[in-house]
């Protein structure tokens, strides 16, 4: 019997639930690329960034944080206003060195949550879904496809402004 390595906190079986996803339903989901990556950090564990085919290709970024819990979003920027005031909370981003803070109001309308933020000197949207479940590629998959079909219902205007 070969035991887990004492040192995965979760982030290798998330590493391989997304590539499972990514082999099992990338037909079904549209998907193009998938890098997924473990990562050094405290807070973020590891990151995948998925492509998925859409008039214009679209990124995906999912986050496996050290709570195990995932968080996926999608830049929405273009699709609904960035002047959103919300429930403000604070996240610790350690992908790089040295960790930086990010500001986040969040909000939730209807059944989207969305974030709103400030960087590289321009406000952000991002359409976001949370998720407990990472340990296989139907639980990815699930993720995917529900934060896209919000994505396709706010593209068609028929989502939460």
């Amino acid at each position: 019997m070969i035991a887990r390595r004492p040192s995965d906190d979760g982030s290798t079986r998330f590493v391989r639930a997304v590539m499972d996803a990514y082999n099992d339903y990338k037909v079904d989901l549209k998907i193009i690329d998938v890098y997924v990556y473990d990562t050094p950090g405290k807070s973020v564990r590891a990151t995948a960034m998925i492509i998925i085919k859409r008039e214009t290709p679209k990124t995906l970024i999912m986050y496996y944080l050290a709570n195990r819990s995932i968080i996926a979003l999608i830049d929405v920027s273009n699709l609904i206003p960035t002047d959103h005031e919300g429930l403000t909370t604070y996240i610790t981003v350690d992908l790089y060195k040295p960790p930086e803070e990010v500001r986040l109001r969040i909000i939730n309308k209807g059944r989207n949550t969305f974030a709103f933020t400030h960087e590289m000197n321009e406000d952000k949207a991002y359409l976001i879904k949370t998720s407990n479940q990472y340990d296989d590629s139907l639980a990815i998959a699930s993720i995917i496809k529900e934060i896209m079909d919000s994505y396709d219902e706010l593209t068609r205007g028929g989502g939460s402004h």
